[in-house]
């Protein structure tokens, strides 16, 4: 694997294991640094189980374990461009939310 493609894939890691942690901590009622950083309140008229299963615990633990895939099999291949394609997802709708919601 290049270089490159590590650096992604340990950066990806790091930053979904943070958000799933701050995301735990924020559905817990912790107030941390972590878990108070950059939040917003929900104008959303999903329900929360909506935001809660699908916009953040399901895209994080795929994202983890996309990016534990590509490093024990050494190999980035399609499986890492997944992993760029849903972190521009998850970026593009994180943006979004910030700028129009």
């Amino acid at each position: 694997m290049k270089k490159f493609a590590k650096i992604w894939i340990y950066g990806i890691l790091t930053f979904f294991i943070l958000h799933l942690i701050r995301d735990i901590l924020q559905d817990l009622k912790i107030h941390t640094f972590i878990s108070d950083i950059l939040v917003k309140g929900e104008r959303s008229k999903a329900p929360w189980w909506y935001w809660v299963v699908f916009n953040t615990y399901l895209i994080e633990i795929s994202e983890i374990a996309l990016a534990l895939f590509v490093l024990k099999r050494n190999r980035f291949g399609q499986v890492g461009y997944l992993t760029i394609m849903i972190a521009a997802a998850f970026f593009s709708a994180w943006l979004y939310f910030w700028i129009f919601l």
